[in-house]
């Protein structure tokens, strides 16, 4: 018995030269068991496996006189396709031949197998072929798919050529990719599935999460979710209806995934504190002029209805006046850099001095009211108090949110980390129920306490720059220079950091 080598079909090079082999003799194992036995033996190597699907699938093409059933073959076929443990070559191998089913009705039910399984592939070579075998065919319905699997940090492929982005243009010729996201988070496309599942809704944020890497700044979601786009949003969708309310009556676009959930939580009709909170923030931001709301971020809209109360003349200010006050506040106060663990240091500074064309209005906003709740006797007490049980904790960093008190002045109220997010005495993880606490805050904190002098850490890690990616926050990191003081680092979303000073117990 011979056995004739797999290739695949699409051309697919990288994909070709990993299954494509010579002609190897069979072992006296193969001859003794059929081939679909073979595919399914995990002791075979992988391109004898690889081999013998191809086999089976030809003895099973109807009408088959090898005894094979095409159900039977087609069912065993997308187990393996299904199961990671399986390796890749042979998985290609199966998932070629469903592919290429003659039979279309077979066809479209491997077709459907594909929408579901590209989403969470992690072999990267199984997305390439169904990128590539649904641009070459034109499988449009396979877009909210690729979307998906787009979605997901591939932080060794470069954006311009990763394979969902190639796959998307040959799909939609002369669009804008983030065009074709925008349209795919407005209609997923996605059958919500089971209950409670609501596979629709994981299609709309992935959808909304690569919008953050291929529209950063939120001016084309902006121009999209203007009254003169050319979309028809429906009516009856409430996510959309916040973000459009967002937009006209906030001047913000939701950056990412996790900015639409605290979007979906300050919108919630069930809250009436958000929903009070959201009608005094509106007029407070229905005064800004065009100039103060480039760059405004959900993060900015607590400050400017806390200055509209208690500091009218900031929200009345320019970003060169707000600038002008903040450098004069922080005019001869020590500054302490990072020493060590972090390399953004080197292509960017904590000086603020240095970094005015870095900072937006929003920014400048948002640290003066900081500023101004580092003077406050009562929240210092209560971060020192906090800094005796963060120390003595080994498992964890601790931290919380600062926000404002039923008087509008400012509380700093703590959130240790779950037992399970303990991972160590030098990184903080936020508990959901920080997150669930904060939607009105000004910014998240954690401390960097683990010795009274501990200034070579004066500021954030990396994975606290990412952090406040993730969550669009802005946060504050205290760092313990002694027993007495703390330096006050301020980082944002877009990962510039700006020393703040010293706080004195």
């Amino acid at each position: 018995m011979s056995s004739r080598p797999f290739s695949l079909r699409i051309g697919y090079a990288a994909i070709a030269m990993l299954l494509l082999s010579a002609v190897c003799a069979c072992s006296s194992s193969d001859t003794d068991n059929d081939s679909l036995t073979r595919v399914r033996d995990p002791k075979l190597s992988p391109q004898r496996r690889a081999e013998a699907a191809v086999e089976a699938w030809a003895e099973s093409e109807p009408p088959s006189s090898s005894g094979l059933e095409r159900e039977a073959v087609r069912k065993s076929f997308k187990d393996l396709a299904w199961s990671t443990n399986v390796p890749g070559q042979v998985r290609l191998a199966v998932i070629d031949q469903l592919m290429n089913e003659s039979d279309a009705a077979g066809l479209e039910d491997s077709r459907a197998m594909a929408r579901l399984l590209l989403p969470n592939e992690q072999n990267r070579a199984v997305v390439a072929y169904l990128c590539n075998i649904s641009a070459e065919r034109g499988w449009t319905d396979m877009t909210p798919a690729i979307i998906r699997q787009w979605s997901t940090d591939q932080p060794e492929e470069p954006e311009a050529t990763r394979v969902e982005r190639l796959a998307i243009q040959r799909l939609h010729p002369g669009v804008d990719p983030a065009r074709v996201a925008f349209d795919v988070f407005v209609n997923p496309q996605t059958d919500p599935g089971p209950y409670k599942l609501r596979w629709d809704l994981r299609t709309r944020a992935a959808a909304w999460d690569l919008l953050a890497r291929l529209d950063v700044d939120g001016s084309l979601r902006a121009s999209l979710l203007s009254p003169q786009s050319d979309i028809a949003f429906p009516t009856d969708d409430r996510t959309l209806n916040d973000i459009r309310a967002c937009y006209a009556e906030m001047h913000v676009v939701p950056r990412n995934g996790e900015e639409l959930r605290w979007l979906d939580s300050l919108r919630d009709p069930k809250n009436k504190a958000n929903a009070s909170w959201w009608t005094a923030t509106r007029g407070a931001v229905s005064v800004l002029r065009d100039d103060q709301t480039v760059g405004l971020r959900l993060l900015h809209l607590e400050h400017v209805r806390w200055a509209s109360v208690n500091r009218p003349e900031w929200v009345r200010a320019t970003r060169e006046e707000l600038y002008s006050e903040a450098r004069s506040r922080m005019q001869g106060r020590e500054i302490h850099e990072r020493a060590v663990g972090v390399d953004y240091t080197k292509q960017t500074t904590e000086r603020l001095d240095r970094q005015e064309g870095t900072l937006c209005w929003g920014d400048l906003l948002a640290m003066l009211v900081l500023d101004e709740a580092a003077k406050e006797g009562a929240l210092r007490q209560a971060l020192f108090s906090q800094i005796a049980m963060d120390r003595a904790d080994t498992t964890t960093e601790y931290g919380g949110m600062v926000s404002a008190s039923a008087s509008d002045g400012f509380l700093v109220t703590m959130y240790p980390p779950r037992p399970s997010n303990r991972l160590g005495d030098r990184k903080f993880v936020a508990s959901d129920d920080l997150i669930a606490a904060s939607d009105r805050a000004f910014a998240h904190y954690h401390f960097h306490v683990q010795k009274s002098q501990n200034r070579e850490y004066a500021g954030p890690s990396e994975g606290d720059l990412d952090y406040a990616a993730r969550l669009g926050r802005m946060c504050i990191v205290l760092t313990s220079l002694n027993d007495e003081t703390l330096n006050i680092d301020a980082y944002f979303p877009g990962g510039y950091v700006v020393d703040m000073g010293q706080l004195s117990r």
